[in-house]
C-alpha cells in the first residue's frame, strides 16, 4: 500500500518538538483494490536534517485532545479542503 498525501495542516510546533498534521490522502494498494481517498491524522518526528520524519504507528495517531482535532480540521477548512467527504 502506498498513500500519497494530497494535501497537509500542521499543528506549527516548534521543530525541536513533535508535531501533529492532518492529511488529506489517496490510499493506493498493490493487490489492484480500487484506491480510497480519505483523512488521517498522524505525528511527524522533531526536525533532523532540515525536515520531519512521519512516525506511522500502525494506523493510530494518540490525540492529546478533542480540541487539538477542531484545531486542525478548523485550519483544513479554512485551506478550502476540510469539507471533503468520500464513500466508506
Amino acid at each position: 500500500m502506498r498513500v500519497q498525501v494530497i494535501n497537509e495542516v500542521s499543528d506549527g510546533a516548534a521543530p525541536e518538538h513533535y508535531s501533529l498534521s492532518l492529511q488529506w490522502c489517496r490510499w493506493n494498494y498493490e493487490d489492484g483494490s480500487p484506491e480510497e481517498m480519505g483523512h488521517r491524522f498522524i505525528w511527524k518526528r522533531p526536525m533532523a536534517n532540515g525536515k520531519r520524519a512521519l512516525m506511522p504507528t500502525r494506523g493510530q495517531a494518540r490525540l492529546p485532545s478533542l480540541a487539538k482535532a477542531e484545531e486542525l480540521q478548523a485550519k483544513a477548512k479554512a485551506a478550502g479542503w476540510g469539507h471533503n467527504v468520500f464513500p466508506a
